[in-house]
């Protein structure tokens, strides 16, 4: 049998005895200056007289309920770590000024929190680096330069540690004084009602891969599960705290009466801190611009995610960088117009060709903005509003941008009054533009495509973007077999008139007839409008081509209809 030590070392956990801290004997602890671990102690001890196998050869499934079985533990209180330089002051050295003629001690500013070491009363910050306000009696002035320095300095050490903190505002303590109050950055604040499922015996937690869950996520055990949340107390709030003062010798961390809390609670411990993603605010500026440097360069933001990682050791998520890489770059749009600057880096772009279907105001176009010899008031139909125009523009492969109006697609003629309604529908003023979908490709993908076009798979996704598209991807195989999409098209649902346009319009317009020529097999999902679409195009372009049906929805209908 194993004992509970045995199992947390396979678990790589570390639990360290109640005895180290007898002034927390009721709590199970782990010092993160000592130990890059968590407690565990709480969930293992119950099942010491349990035989587990190695975790290597468990199934996902079964370490997923080893731990549902202990996952309680992980939120056991533990506590934090703050290294940093201090001069300590206690009534035995008199003078506050004396004690800076020695040299700054580096201490666990977290183990004098709480009275633990009395009689130390003060901790103060090096006066030199971190000069005090002019006006003590007074709040600090926003964004004076020394407190800035000493809250990101501060910062990035308990972040280094695995402990991350932040200043939560300030008050006026009892004793007149003004101070700044730092806080676990975890959950500091009160948790809002969460409304999503728990789990139930019908539908329990996932059973699955949290993440790259594709395959397993279309039946009941995979998305559609309950999933684990790193909080197992959402109204819990971390008790983790200190407050900064400041006089006349500069900045100090007050340990009258027990001040501070260097407990955390309510949230797990991070074992590895540099797992753990690094707030932009905490980068020097030469970070931020090598950053930028390396994701321009590279046109990737991984790229720059990695740079970071393997040049500074800190880990940032690529979302930050995007983010840092838009603030140099003075970008401040907004989500209403994401898709407007979509379409200029398109048309910027010499290896991006699209196709859009909007409806725009008609006094912004005139009849030399549309090709050929179409009059618009001639071809547009008199029942529909007049103030408006619906129309495809395309950029072709050589860079010229052609404005068709929807009326001139004899195809398409029955879209326009689905679009008009549903710009009704929506209260658009006249000057609004409706953008109902786009299609792109990107040149060199397409140029695979060419290559081996005999045979291309289109598969359908919901909710793939926070504009609410759906997302319909074409891909191929090349000759090596690798699998490569050269065609995306967000549609606005999955009706009968979206597939319309997918099939009669973009497509002619981004893929030359004589390549629709050589497709011999296309491969689609269970989607009944998106077969008749495909049926009734295959009778126009592509003329040698059967379709294929995907095994996984064969399978999905048999078993429904059974």
């Amino acid at each position: 049998m194993e004992n509970s030590a045995t199992f947390g070392r396979k678990l790589d956990m570390v639990h360290i005895p109640n005895d180290l801290f007898p002034e927390r004997s009721g709590y199970d602890l782990s010092n993160s200056a000592s130990e890059s671990a968590f407690s565990c102690s709480a969930g293992l001890e119950g099942v010491s007289s349990k035989a587990y196998p190695l975790l290597s050869s468990m199934s996902t499934s079964e370490v997923l309920h080893l731990l549902d079985e202990h996952v309680h533990c992980i939120v056991d209180p533990w506590i934090g770590s703050i290294p940093f330089a201090v001069f300590k002051w206690d009534k035995s050295k008199g003078n506050v000024s004396e004690i800076f003629c020695d040299k700054c001690e580096s201490v666990d500013i977290a183990t004098f929190l709480n009275g633990q070491s009395y009689p130390t009363e003060l901790l103060y910050f090096c006066p030199k680096t971190y000069p005090p306000p002019h006006k003590v009696n007074e709040p600090l002035p926003k964004e004076l330069n020394s407190f800035v320095h000493l809250r990101r300095d501060m910062e990035k050490s308990a972040h280094g540690c695995g402990n991350p903190i932040l200043c939560n505002g300030g008050f006026k303590s009892t004793s007149g004084h003004y101070c700044k109050t730092f806080k676990c950055s975890y959950c500091y604040r009160n948790r809002r009602e969460s409304f999503a499922k728990g789990p139930t015996s019908e539908m329990p937690f996932r059973l699955t891969s949290l993440t790259h869950d594709r395959k397993n996520s279309r039946d009941k055990a995979g998305k559609r599960g309950v999933k684990r949340v790193k909080m197992t107390r959402k109204s819990e709030i971390c008790k983790f705290n200190f407050s900064v003062f400041w006089d006349l010798h500069g900045y100090y961390v007050n340990l009258h009466n027990k001040g501070g809390n260097n407990i955390h609670n309510g949230h797990p411990k991070h074992h590895d801190p540099l797992n753990v993603p690094i707030p932009t605010r905490l980068l020097d500026a030469d970070e931020e611009e090598t950053v930028n440097h390396v994701v321009e360069s590279a046109c990737n933001k991984a790229a720059g995610r990695n740079y970071m990682f393997k040049r500074f050791g800190k880990f940032i998520s690529s979302m930050k960088v995007a983010y840092l890489n838009r603030k140099s770059n003075g970008d401040n749009d907004t989500a209403g117009n994401d898709i407007a600057s979509m379409l200029d880096n398109f048309h910027k772009s010499d290896e991006i060709c699209f196709t859009t279907l909007s409806d725009v105001p008609k006094l912004d176009f005139s009849n030399d903005n549309f090709s050929g010899s179409t009059n618009v008031s001639e071809t547009h139909d008199p029942t529909i509003e007049e103030d408006s125009i619906t129309l495809s523009t395309t950029k072709h492969p050589n860079g010229r941008i052609v404005n068709l109006p929807l009326s001139d697609i004899s195809s398409m003629k029955g879209i326009e009054p689905l679009v008009k309604l549903e710009r009704s529908e929506r209260n658009l003023s006249h000057d609004d533009i409706l953008f109902v979908s786009i299609a792109w490709t990107v040149l060199p993908a397409l140029r695979l495509f060419m290559l081996c076009p005999e045979v291309f798979w289109v598969d359908v996704t919901s909710h793939s973007n926070s504009k609410g598209f759906d997302l319909v991807t074409f891909s191929c195989k090349t000759s090596v077999g690798k699998q490569c999409v050269f065609l995306w098209i967000w549609i606005p649902n999955q009706k009968r008139f979206s597939f319309r346009w997918v099939f009669s319009h973009a497509l002619r317009m981004l893929i030359p007839c004589c390549i629709c020529e050589r497709v011999k097999l296309i491969m689609k999902d269970g989607d009944a409008q998106q077969r008749n679409e495909i049926l009734r195009e295959m009778d126009c372009i592509f003329l040698n081509a059967i379709k294929g049906r995907c095994r996984w929805h064969i399978g999905k209908y048999f078993c429904s209809e059974v």
